[in-house]
């Protein structure tokens, strides 16, 4: 793979509790399986989990290490994961520590995980849509937005979309005036017009803003998993790209859309992957055909 931009991927979605660790730990599982490296990096900050799908109680070295210079290279905390070709960095599970970075240990967290030399990296990104939570998003060129087929978790999908965006795209402004804009929309204080396009508002208001959105925009690609569905709810891959292009302008592409199994808790209680316990259950070949979207969406995008 020639390009980083191909490589990593953020899961998030705002909401907690629809599965992002999960699939980021089993999707990361399955990419291994095919004779990838993996990076997993789990900056789930506060709630760190991803050891516990792999059947590591207590990590030994953790992304704690890094920041506060106890290790001076960010691949001395990456821990071997057994059976698979994946790297884990273990997270913070200090919520007071966690939300306390500052923006240079931000900074120098980012910077190394981007500049980490395997063939996919993995991310798994915390709940809501605090600074930090859309800040780990934005570090990964390919987003991908898992959500469940109930209103709130829709809901949250869209307004972190938009957050992360909006979060993103202020950092790119100079103009204090169009920055001051962009926080307002943000915060709420600006409400853009039912039916109006994010962009189309944008470049209703002030051309260079719309210009810096667009830029902003081609720098990442954005991806959807629907978790713990029925058969009738798999119609919303379809509704909810088309809904997120009406309203934002944003393109999504579907990756695919997951039954709702009961054994996804078993394989939590026995801290093992779901796809080593259940190797043959339509869940597993859901997640290997993910992964394998993810595989050739990333083989495309080094030709692009």
């Amino acid at each position: 793979m020639t390009e980083r931009k191909s490589h990593i991927f953020a899961f998030g979605g705002g909401k907690g509790g629809i599965g992002k660790s999960f699939l980021s730990a089993n999707i990361a599982a399955s990419i291994s399986k095919m004779g990838y490296r993996v990076a997993l990096i789990d900056l789930d900050l506060g709630g760190a989990n991803q050891h516990t799908f792999f059947g590591i109680d207590r990590p030994q070295k953790i992304i704690d290490d890094f920041i506060e210079h106890r290790v001076k290279k960010f691949s001395e905390i990456l821990l071997n994961i057994p059976d698979y070709n994946i790297m884990l960095a273990a997270g913070i599970q200090n919520d007071l520590k966690a939300t306390n970075f500052n923006i240079g240990q931000k900074a120098r967290l980012f910077a190394a995980v981007k500049a980490l030399d395997f063939d996919y990296i993995i991310i798994d990104i915390g709940a809501g849509m605090s600074i930090s939570t859309l800040d780990t998003f934005n570090i990964a060129p390919n987003g991908v937005l898992i959500t469940y087929p109930e209103p709130t978790a829709l809901e949250n999908c869209y307004k972190f979309l938009k957050s992360a965006f909006l979060r993103e795209l202020r950092t790119r402004i100079k103009n204090k005036e169009l920055k001051d804009f962009v926080d307002n929309i943000y915060d709420g204080k600006i409400i853009i017009p039912t039916g109006v396009k994010l962009f189309d508002y944008f470049n209703s208001i002030h051309t260079e803003l719309a210009n810096i959105a667009y830029t902003t925009a081609r720098q990442h690609y954005y991806y959807l998993i629907l978790n713990s569905a029925s058969e009738h709810d798999l119609e919303l891959l379809d509704h909810i790209p088309l809904a997120i292009k009406r309203f934002y302008g944003f393109n999504i592409t579907p990756l695919g859309g997951i039954l709702y199994d009961d054994k996804v808790r078993e394989s939590i209680k026995k801290m093992r992957p779901y796809v080593e316990l259940f190797p043959d259950s339509p869940t597993t070949l859901k997640i290997h055909e993910i992964a394998s979207n993810i595989v050739n969406i990333s083989k495309s995008l080094c030709y692009d």
